[in-house]
């Protein structure tokens, strides 16, 4: 059964209110782990149709910083990825094919970088990116409480900005330059994202997890894996499949701080 708990507000539980604000706020003191996704859920960006991808709004950011001399070259392999990624991802595709389409995108874009931008350049892009994030996420990721990690599809360099931006130790994403790392995947879609959050909550006693596409059902499998008491937050009403599997279901963060502050 689907409950509203707040009047006028798009915020749907299937478990009772007051557990879930226990769970997130961990009044039990276990060893809890929140997951968050960072495109689209967390990262907002500029442009509403562009969903939140933090790549796009890396793209735009280092277009007007980038020197003149690769400027053209940075702009129409910019334009190449825009349009595949418009003529695949963005018509739905099943989820095999988003993961090899995901893995092109990533990797051309990777590559892109590497070749034509100053690494300083790049750390300075991504220090900007975390003031296009959500209202209200910075506050919500604060009250829920547990380790905290993000796991995305996104760059390794953004994720670690917005890591530190968010007191987020944990940064697992696809690093534009190699990272000497213990373990340190590549992430391309739900079954990477399940994968990696198995591992790193293998110790965990309960797991949050939040995301808004189809290639976060990996996390909130995960979540259920680890312990039927963990709570999966489908985000933005983007992806049906999600939200089935979901706990809370919030169109957006400021409906999760009025959960966490018990309005």
């Amino acid at each position: 059964m689907t409950l509203q708990p707040f009047a006028h507000r798009k915020l749907f539980t299937r478990r009772d209110l007051s557990s879930l604000q226990e769970v997130l706020h961990n009044e039990d003191g276990c060893s809890q782990y929140a997951l968050y996704d960072l495109d689209g859920s967390i990262h907002k960006g500029i442009y509403p149709s562009l969903r939140g991808i933090a790549h796009a709004d890396l793209a735009l950011y280092l277009t007007f910083h980038i020197p003149l001399s690769h400027l053209f070259t940075f702009v129409c392999e910019n334009i190449k990825i825009f349009f595949y990624e418009r003529n695949t991802l963005a018509h739905g595709v099943s989820p095999f094919e988003r993961e090899r389409h995901t893995k092109y995108l990533v990797e051309s874009f990777h590559d892109i970088l590497r070749e034509l931008v100053p690494p300083e350049l790049l750390y300075r892009a991504a220090e900007f990116l975390p003031k296009l994030r959500y209202p209200y996420a910075q506050e919500v990721i604060s009250l829920i409480r547990g380790k905290k990690a993000l796991i995305s599809c996104g760059s390794q360099e953004v994720l670690e900005s917005y890591g530190g931006f968010l007191g987020i130790d944990t940064c697992l994403g696809n690093p534009v330059f190699p990272i000497e790392d213990t373990y340190h995947p590549k992430i391309y879609g739900a079954g990477d994202k399940e994968y990696t959050a198995l591992y790193l909550c293998r110790e965990a006693d309960r797991v949050i997890a939040l995301g808004d596409t189809d290639d976060d059902l990996g996390l909130a499998r995960a979540a259920k894996l680890i312990s039927q008491e963990s709570i999966v937050i489908a985000l933005h009403g983007r992806s049906e499949a999600l939200e089935a599997e979901a706990d809370i279901i919030a169109s957006s963060w400021k409906d999760l701080f009025l959960l966490l502050e018990g309005h």
